[in-house]
């Protein structure tokens, strides 16, 4: 609020003069709260702290004025309980709030007029004479109970209780289908023929039958017959065959189905080796044709061609001059063992004149290697272990003959 007051005032010299105030008077801030809280609860707002019901003031100062502020505190009271409370044994406390049916003491929090109270059950549970009978029968059996209900002292009743449990029969039965040869080994039963099989099976002291429907499915047979060249292979469900024999697999059915077991009999066409030597009696009868090959030089030749059944034969030709410059000596005698060999093979020769060129060949007549064999030397080492599976060519060459051995590599 703001005044304004004007004064006439004469100076010593005899002038007037005029003193104008403006006054501002600041208004004072007195308050009044009026508060209410839950008893054990404390106000804390404004600058006040209380806990008790009555009226508080507290001068506050603000822009240089000193105000009164007024705090009128209620407490309420909070309204706890104890409820003493005695039932009988089985029966459920429902009062107050409260459900309980066993001995103890409960509490539980009550909200009124915005308070919270704490409420408290000292409940007792008297007992009763009861006596309780638990038996279990079978499905399809009885029991006999007779019930009789007593007062007791504390003016409970006592009870005689059965509780009876009926135990259902477990009664089942399995169908079932296995391939011939297999064995049904499965809920307790071991069986390998088509049939209908029953056992006892006590579960909880009730006898119960289970029943198996067995369906045996005969075995499936199948016979394959085949026909393969030397170093060739047969390879059938997975697993691979190279030699002469009947063989025996299983192949697993497919979509429930049941194995076939299948017979392979199997030939392996042994290699062809045969040495065909031919003395040619005079220089006009060259060039020889063999096997469709024409051939103008004297020498061995190692030949192959296939046979009807589109499998590889290997022959050596020896085409010699009938003078006998390439004629094979009679009395030297050749042997290499073992043979077949899945190691190194030792060749043997007797009754040779003069020192020997022993060269070892494939098939094809690729020399493998080519070795000095000494006059007086008997024995020789043929490294066949390093070599693949097939057949191999021994020659045994003097400067007058020529000796060719078969080595079958296994």
């Amino acid at each position: 609020m703001l005044k304004q007051s004007t004064a006439s005032l004469q100076t010593i010299n005899g002038c007037d003069s005029t003193v104008t105030l403006n006054l501002s008077v600041t208004p004072l801030n007195n308050q009044t709260f009026n508060a209410t809280i839950c008893e054990g609860e404390i106000y804390n707002q404004n600058g006040f702290m209380a806990n008790q019901t009555g009226t508080y003031t507290r001068e506050v100062v603000a822009n240089g004025c000193t105000s009164t502020w007024t705090l009128n505190l209620t407490v309420t009271p909070t309204n706890n309980q104890t409820f003493n409370a005695t039932i009988c044994q089985g029966e459920i406390y429902n009062e107050n709030g409260f459900m309980a049916n066993q001995s103890g003491t409960y509490t539980r929090e009550v909200v009124e007029n915005g308070c919270t109270s704490i409420w408290t059950l000292n409940l007792t549970v008297l007992p009763v004479y009861a006596q309780t009978i638990s038996a279990t029968i079978c499905e399809g059996e009885s029991y006999t109970f007779n019930t009789a209900s007593l007062q007791t002292i504390n003016g409970c009743d006592s009870t005689v209780t059965l509780n009876l449990s009926v135990t259902p029969l477990n009664n089942q039965t399995f169908n079932a289908t296995i391939c011939q040869g297999e064995i049904y080994n499965q809920n307790g039963f071991m069986a390998n023929e088509s049939g209908t099989y029953t056992r006892e099976v006590v579960e909880n002291g009730c006898t119960s039958i289970w029943t198996l429907n067995l369906t045996v499915l005969p075995l499936q047979t199948e016979t394959i017959d085949e026909t393969i060249c030397y170093g060739e292979t047969f390879t059938y469900n997975g697993q691979t065959y190279s030699q002469t024999g009947t063989y025996t697999t299983v192949v697993e059915g497919e979509d429930g189905a049941c194995n076939t077991e299948v017979t392979i009999n199997l030939v392996v066409r042994d290699a062809n080796a045969d040495i065909d030597e031919l003395v040619v009696l005079n220089n006009a009868d060259l060039p020889y044709e063999f096997m469709g090959n024409e051939y103008t030089d004297y020498g061995t030749y190692v030949v192959t061609v296939q046979d009807e059944n589109g499998c590889e034969q290997v022959y050596n030709l020896t085409i010699q001059h009938n003078s006998g410059l390439n004629a094979v000596e009679s009395n030297v005698l050749v042997s290499v063992y073992p043979n077949p060999t899945i190691d190194n093979a030792t060749l043997r020769v007797e009754g040779l004149t003069e020192d020997a060129t022993v060269v070892v060949t494939d098939q094809t007549g690729r020399m493998i290697s080519s070795e000095r064999l000494a006059l007086g030397q008997t024995e020789m080492t043929i490294n066949s272990a390093s070599l693949a599976e097939g057949v191999y060519y021994i020659r045994i060459i003097t400067s007058n003959s020529t000796r060719t051995e078969k080595l079958i590599r296994r």
